[in-house]
């Protein structure tokens, strides 16, 4: 059936496609950063049109990212096996989109975005669903490259957005440690499977942060993204403590195995690092900077622990033997102890 649409809908329907990867992004960039004028509302047929758009994207993006996968999560604190949607009823796994998913792909059809004083904000009493922050997280994911995406890494709405965080820890705000990062939502129902679906592809992302601080030079650019990546692991490894789902933080698990190999050698994260003009305290605050994640070992080490401490007839014993499951399958002794003597031997 075909579904007429005004130009403005048209041009929002053309952006909100690629904002999703059904159609190129090239074909949208123009309308994205031009302005356009703004009804007051839009058609039944053009909401119609994003809700079949959104609905299915995140299916799709969801069975690819990950839920395809054979895979062992927690459900009602036992270990369940199989892909997403055999480990989840159907009715758990939609997300809901409130109105604020509509008032942002209208705003950025409307404005301008790389106008000076451009920024999207949700209504003053507006709490942002999980569905609404996939879509936010979906289009700076996009857009990251662009000179839009570079502008959105400094507002609130996308630095402060956990899924953006957890994946972009080097390109988020420097001002994070305002935005007090909430993953309760995404360690229970459809948020928390969410996770489980992007395991694989957020431990990409820490590999490859890791990886490219090999070529950061300045010192200052070091600490502070260390200093992000403290803070987001914390806020992370908090929720992740409070809701018993350990198995959630699986990735950073495998991040660091992929990263402390045989062949692993310190000299990799501060090779092209300019400290020469450093005082000996400064330079220990951004040698500190370049091992975080290597130092956060340490804490996975105590959930291991804490796990093994754990009876058959304590609390969270399924929940500890699944910990305890992955900690053996990724050799965690072993790849925690190394991490640790590769943060030990940065020269200060």
């Amino acid at each position: 059936m075909v579904r007429s649409v005004n130009r403005y809908e048209a041009n929002l329907l053309t952006i909100l496609y690629a904002l999703i990867r059904e159609r190129p992004l090239g074909q949208a960039m123009l309308k994205i950063v031009q302005s356009s004028t703004q009804p007051d509302c839009l058609s039944r047929n053009a909401i119609e049109l994003v809700q079949q758009a959104l609905a299915k994207s995140v299916s799709l993006w969801l069975a690819r990212s990950g839920g395809w996968q054979v895979e062992r999560f927690l459900r009602n604190e036992s270990p369940v096996v199989g892909r997403v949607w055999q480990r989840t009823p159907p009715t758990e796994l939609g997300l809901v989109f409130s109105a604020e998913s509509l008032n942002f792909l209208m705003w950025l059809t409307a404005c301008e975005p790389l106008q000076s004083d451009a920024e999207w904000k949700p209504e003053d009493s507006a709490e942002l669903t999980v569905g609404d922050q996939v879509l936010l997280f979906r289009a700076l994911e996009t857009l990251r490259n662009t000179p839009v995406g570079s502008k959105w890494f400094e507002q609130s709405q996308f630095s402060g957005n956990p899924l953006v965080a957890l994946h972009f820890p080097d390109q988020v705000s420097n001002d994070i440690g305002l935005y007090q990062l909430n993953f309760a939502p995404w360690m229970q129902g459809s948020g928390a499977a969410i996770l489980e679906c992007l395991q694989s592809s957020l431990a990409a992302r820490w590999v490859a942060v890791e990886r490219a601080k090999s070529q950061i030079q300045d010192p200052g650019k070091m600490t502070q993204v260390g200093r992000n990546q403290q803070l987001i692991l914390d806020y992370f490894a908090n929720a992740v403590e409070v809701s018993g789902r350990l198995d959630l933080s699986r990735f950073l698990l495998f991040a660091l195995a992929e990263l402390v190999g045989e062949d692993a050698d310190h000299h990799n994260w501060v090779r092209s690092l300019d400290v020469s003009n450093k005082r000996l305290a400064d330079r220990t605050i951004v040698y500190a900077g370049a091992s975080k994640f290597l130092l956060f070992g340490k804490r996975l080490r105590t959930w291991a622990a804490n796990c093994a401490a754990t009876g058959y007839f304590d609390e969270g014993y399924a929940a500890a033997q699944l910990w305890l499951a992955d900690w053996e399958r990724y050799h965690g002794d072993v790849v925690t102890a190394r991490a640790a003597e590769l943060a030990q031997r940065f020269s200060f």
